[in-house]
């Protein structure tokens, strides 16, 4: 074989190689008992620092749609006790679940961060401690679950209803092609959500790091023929 056709036999395996690390694809659903929102152009108070003090903002619903916050448009979830989840996080626990999405990828991914934004998010509290230790009671959640339900990965989300509030979960080992997203709070009435972000890349596969090495090695032998 001539320097030429090992160099297109070399290339050719490298560009099937790489077309295994393309851009991941993520479908997202929402479980349908998680999925009660207020309707679009619901509005509720926050609270935000001006530099000086807390002033109230109007937090506004963009869309009914629970998926919104994963293409930037706000939801407003209801509460508990008006037609939000019914469950909790444990069977003595006062957290109900906010949402579980499904998140679902087209080929082996990790996920790395995840970015949520909104406002509400409360915990269980006893205001007598405050500020003492032992004044939350039961801290809000944000977890990320693999395909069993096994959590790997959750953050607190104190803030209350703190308008414009972010929190980043940094999962640790989320390898896989399906997980799932929730909150747990003791918000009864709203939790405004406006933002979602899923950091993931692709994990390159046994197969495709052979075809990745097979092609640098016959690039390296064509070289190396070339040469002598």
């Amino acid at each position: 074989m001539n320097f030429k056709c090992l160099l297109a036999f070399a290339i050719s395996l490298f560009m099937a190689s790489t077309f295994c690390y393309a851009d991941p694809i993520m479908t997202v659903t929402v479980e349908p008992e998680t999925s009660a929102t207020w309707p679009e152009g619901t509005t509720y108070s926050g609270m935000q620092w001006n530099g000086s003090s807390w002033i109230t903002v109007d937090l506004t619903s963009q869309t009914g749609d629970p998926l919104g916050p994963f293409a930037g448009d706000s939801v407003t979830f209801r509460g508990w006790m008006l037609g939000g989840s019914s469950a909790k996080y444990a069977p003595d626990s006062g957290l109900y679940l906010v949402y579980r999405y499904k998140l679902e990828f087209d080929q082996m991914v990790n996920i790395s961060s995840i970015i949520v934004q909104g406002s509400a998010f409360w915990p269980i509290v006893d205001w007598s401690k405050f500020p003492t230790p032992g004044w939350i009671v039961e801290p809000s959640l944000l977890r990320l679950l693999n395909s069993s339900l096994n959590v790997i990965g959750q953050i607190q989300t104190l803030d209350f209803n703190s308008a414009g509030s972010t929190f980043t979960l940094n999962p640790c080992c989320a390898n896989g092609t399906v997980f799932y997203l929730d909150e747990y709070d003791t918000s009864s009435v709203w939790r405004y959500r406006s933002n979602i972000e899923i950091d993931a890349t692709a994990v390159p596969e046994p197969a495709s790091l052979l075809l990745l090495g097979a092609g640098l090695g016959v690039i390296g032998l064509a070289v190396w023929r070339r040469m002598k």
